[in-house]
């Protein structure tokens, strides 16, 4: 019988913490994130970026560190903080069980467990990323230790207890009333007993016992000595903490004060410090009401009568110092901000304590009325569960202001606190994070739930700082520069003047929406930049030139080795001075490029180029990354000559161009055309020069164009022959240098290939013919000439004239 009793307090605790981990874990997001709770998010990055101490400052540290453990470095971030606090939460309804059945009964355990699991005031603030959950599973865990050594003294329990105090400290400064608990549960719980001294055995290690005469059935003055020793422990091991913290810039701020004068005692009968207690009282009682319901507050007067009567004295008195007097010191403390979350740790105690009235009054009415407490017990815990779950289903479904106690509703819904006006905003931001990673610029407010929201894993956040040195646009472009797209957020009426930051932007209205006191807030995409910003795009485009010394030094011997270009033009700029350095030809950078790269603007400044040059060497740099839409080689073709070669060093593409202005004599020749397979038209041939010397090259552009779509990448070749039919120089390749194989031309569309071809410098003057065909890359099979001169698989254009 009494195993079967065990084994259904087993079952009904399992049951109780199922439903506490299923309360706070369902549907987590569901309410904005609070500020504090973006800030706590926001510090777990900070320690995984290398600062150990980030949160110490607030003296709210350990919360940030166990969450870093988590590495809530993406979106997921929220989740995994708020999932965090649920476990706790789920922790502390273990400790609360546990701690009823000490004190009472393991009857009294589940109930007490069961009001915790659905009390509003834990189900409410379990569901959120602060240090409050974490700070009362230690606060409920240093209860149960006390109790457990009030009783029986042992020295791994006092360990425990120690280290409870010492992680509670550095959760929140808030755990400092609950140092004074342990000595009140050894003075309060105590059992004397038998007064004889016996031999105690403190600790035993492999080849160490430990050993005390201690008075047998009393352990105060032994628990006494140790919580001193280990209270001055605790409080210098934070003490060294601090100092570490100290030597890595982080300023650990003072809130306690050996004067009392950062509390309200000295103002209590002033009309401030009155009205200021009155305030914080009023907050009290909506939270009470809302959050604790009169079902729970009726019990707990009950347990306190109970104590009067001599029911579980003892006890009882020492619960009312976690559940009620500890709750006083925030409401006597100068806080700039008062919260019912600074209640959360009242929590557990008085849960106890209406579990201890409710089961009081139920053995009460069944010896006086003779009622069976299978009759009495459930209308009490109705009184206690209704209200209760039909707050949490509320809460749980459709989280608004109207459930909220009004401090509540500010930071979650109508203040600049709550994270609802940015979350807009950052929904955009995180979809296309998905597809890219994203740089986002904005100013000091938004950006603690930016970072926590969306993570650092593909999103960077930049704050904007007005008027210094580090205004944030510089690093904006640089980040676009990495590969990021970047985006630009105005906060409407916290805003400070970003938007001027950005002055060399051209930007894309993505979003535009109302947010706080009716200030429009604004997302938008950069889409372009000139000027400086343009320039720091740049200078982060390709990889570092440092790491690349390899590549160039290839380069400048290949160079060095070959036809001597007239100048050499190299992209990004960046790598301009190393490719300077190793060579004696003329280098040369683009003119302010526009960013991204617009082909108006190259063809512009190629126009502007030095009509002295000749040959144009042209150096890109990772040009997957630097010009991925082919850009420049677009402007670099329709505007120059490509020579057929190209050369790749590691990263570095080299080709050679020949230009317009390489003779003022220049003349244009149109040559013949026809037509392959009835399909494939060539309109056009152009010869640039009527006469050409030996060692120069031929210029050439020919005009491309098919009636259908062409299903294979046919190669084009141009012959140079002399009258035998020898081939003295040709060019084969794919038109437009490769931009524009065949089977991306649009029916009807006028495609121009133009490159050169060099010609021998020992080349006799007189006449060569001009031959031009298509063939296959893989077979070699030439296309069948289908109307022009020429033989059957190529066409006669003309005859180049060579001086």
């Amino acid at each position: 019988m009494k195993h079967d009793r065990k084994q259904n307090h087993l079952w009904g605790g399992a049951l109780v913490l199922l439903l506490a981990l299923g309360l706070r874990l369902f549907d987590l997001t569901s309410l904005p994130l609070f500020y504090d709770e973006a800030l706590h998010i926001v510090r777990a990055h900070q320690i995984l970026d290398g600062q150990l101490f980030a949160g110490l400052e607030q003296n709210k540290w350990l919360y940030s560190l166990f969450l870093s453990r988590l590495f809530p470095t993406g979106p997921e971030g929220p989740w995994l903080a708020r999932g965090l606090s649920a476990l706790w939460g789920t922790l502390t309804v273990a400790l609360v069980i546990g701690i009823a059945q000490e004190l009472d009964s393991p009857r009294v355990g589940l109930i007490a467990g069961l009001i915790y699991a659905v009390l509003p005031l834990a189900v409410f603030h379990d569901r959120q990323a602060l240090v409050d959950p974490q700070l009362t599973a230690f606060t409920t865990l240093i209860i149960y230790l006390s109790i457990r050594l009030a009783r029986k003294f042992s020295l791994w329990v006092m360990l425990a207890l120690v280290l409870a105090l010492f992680c509670a400290r550095l959760t929140k400064l808030a755990a400092f009333p609950f140092f004074v608990l342990p000595p009140i549960a050894f003075i309060l719980l105590n059992r004397p007993g038998d007064q004889s001294w016996t031999e105690r055995r403190l600790l035993r290690l492999p080849g160490l016992e430990l050993n005390a005469r201690v008075q047998a059935g009393s352990t105060l003055w032994a628990n006494l000595a140790l919580w001193a020793l280990g209270t001055l422990i605790v409080l210098g091991m934070v003490s060294f903490i601090v100092d570490n913290a100290s030597q890595t810039g982080v300023e650990v701020r003072d809130r306690l004060s050996a004067d009392l004068s950062n509390t309200l005692l000295a103002d209590l009968l002033t009309e401030a410090g009155a009205e200021q207690v009155g305030a914080k009282l009023q907050t009290v009682r909506e939270m009470l009401s809302r959050y604790l319901g009169w079902g729970p507050l009726l019990f707990v007067g009950l347990a306190c009568f109970a104590a009067f009567r001599g029911y579980r004295r003892a006890e009882i008195i020492f619960l009312l110092f976690p559940a009620l007097v500890f709750g006083m010191v925030p409401i006597l403390a100068d806080l700039l901000h008062f919260q019912p979350r600074y209640f959360h740790v009242n929590g557990p105690a008085l849960a106890i304590l209406a579990a201890i009235g409710l089961l009081w009054a139920v053995d009460g009415l069944e010896s006086v009325t003779g009622t069976t407490a299978r009759v009495v017990l459930p209308v009490g815990m109705l009184l206690i569960l209704v209200p209760t779950l039909w707050f949490n289903f509320r809460l749980l479904r459709q989280p608004h202001s109207n459930l909220l106690v009004q401090a509540d509703a500010d930071a979650y819904f109508e203040s600049w606190w709550s994270g609802d006006y940015w979350e807009p905003a950052i929904a955009e931001l995180r979809d296309r994070s998905e597809q890219q990673p994203v740089v986002v610029l904005a100013d000091r407010h938004p950006i603690p739930w930016l970072k926590a929201q969306l993570g650092s894993r593909e999103v960077l956040v930049i704050e904007h700082v007005p008027g210094s040195d580090r205004p944030g646009t510089g690093r904006l472009a640089r980040a676009i520069g990495q590969d990021r797209v970047g985006f630009i957020l105005e906060a409407g009426y916290f805003d400070q003047d970003v938007m001027a930051a950005a002055s060399d932007a051209a930007l894309s209205h993505v979003i535009g929406y109302e947010g706080y006191a009716e200030g429009a807030i604004d997302l938008y995409e950069v889409v372009g930049a000139n000027g400086a910003m343009s320039e720091a795009i740049y200078a982060e485009l390709g990889r570092d030139p440092a790491f690349m010394a390899d590549e160039h030094a290839a380069l400048a011997t290949f160079i060095g080795q070959s036809a001597q270009p007239d100048g050499i033009l190299v992209f990004p700029a960046r790598h301009a001075d190393e490719v300077a350095q190793r060579l004696d030809n003329s280098v040369f950078e683009l003119p302010s490029p526009h960013w991204p790269l617009n082909y108006s603007n190259l063809v512009e400044g190629l126009n502007r180029g030095d009509p002295a040059l000749h040959e144009l060497g042209v150096v890109i740099v990772d040009p997957l990354q630097t010009d991925p839409n082919r850009i420049l080689l677009s402007a670099l073709h329709d505007e120059l000559f490509p020579l057929q070669t190209e050369h790749w060093f590691g990263l570095i593409n080299y080709r050679m161009f020949w230009t317009e202005t390489n003779s003022n004599q220049a003349t244009k020749v149109r040559l013949t055309g026809g037509s392959f397979e009835e399909t494939i038209t060539l309109e056009t041939t152009t010869l640039w020069d009527a006469v050409i010397e030996p060692g120069n090259a031929a210029r050439f552009e020919l005009n491309w164009s098919s009636p259908v779509t062409v299903q294979d990448d046919f190669v084009i070749f141009l012959h140079i022959t002399d009258r035998d039919g020898t081939i003295i120089a040709q060019r084969d390749g794919q038109p437009a240098a490769g931009l524009r194989p065949m089977t991306t031309w649009a029916p009807g569309e006028t495609i121009r290939d133009r490159f050169a071809v060099p010609l021998p410098s020992d080349l006799a003057a007189g006449e060569y013919n001009l031959h031009v065909g298509l063939y296959h890359p893989e077979s070699q099979l030439r296309l069948r000439v289908s109307d022009g001169q020429g033989g059957p698989d190529y066409l006669w254009v003309g005859t180049l004239t060579v001086n």
